[in-house]
Parts: structure tokens; sequence; C-alpha cells
């Protein structure tokens, strides 16, 4: 017999976009409600974390992912939208 898990998400249930540094692997944390433009270096130790506006496009797409997701939120799309993550690999018997 085959099981399957999905673990499906709604668009309120996103609260924050996490960053963790390659370098210090400091973590933190931007709520969604206040993002406002994605961060480019650690806090901690000034390590790139995405590249900054004009040398590549992880910074816009990074704000434009926000920026339709909080759009989608305010239209309560997200009430009938879900998103599937990946769960935890199931323990073989």
């Amino acid at each position: 017999m085959t099981t399957e898990k999905k673990i499906l998400i709604q668009l309120a249930d996103i609260l924050a976009i996490g960053y963790e540094c390659p370098n210090c692997h400091t973590r933190f944390s931007v709520p969604v409600d206040e993002f406002e433009y994605p961060l480019s270096k650690c806090q901690n130790c000034k390590q790139t974390l995405v590249n900054p506006a004009g040398l590549a496009p992880d910074d816009k797409a990074l704000s434009e992912f926000v920026s339709a997701l909080k759009e989608l939120r305010r239209r309560k799309i997200g009430e009938t939208l879900q998103l599937e993550i990946a769960g935890l690999p199931e323990a073989k018997s």
C-alpha cells in the first residue's frame, strides 16, 4: 500500500521572509507586512544575501514575489488558494 502526505498552506500562513547568511549562518526574518525591499547584505557580517539592484534580477524577483503575495492576500484570494510545500520524507518501515 502506498500513502501520500501533502502539506498545504494558505497565503495568510506565510508570515515572513527568512534569510540565512551563507557565511556566518545568522538567521533573521522580515514580516511580510513590513517587507519594503530585499536585504542585500547580512546584518551581522555584511556578506551578500541577494544580488543588489542593477546587477542581477534576484532582488527584483523577490520584491515582485512579496508584492504579489501582499496583493493576493489583500484580495482575499488566499482564502481559496493554497500552496503545496514539501514535507518531511516518510519513514520506511
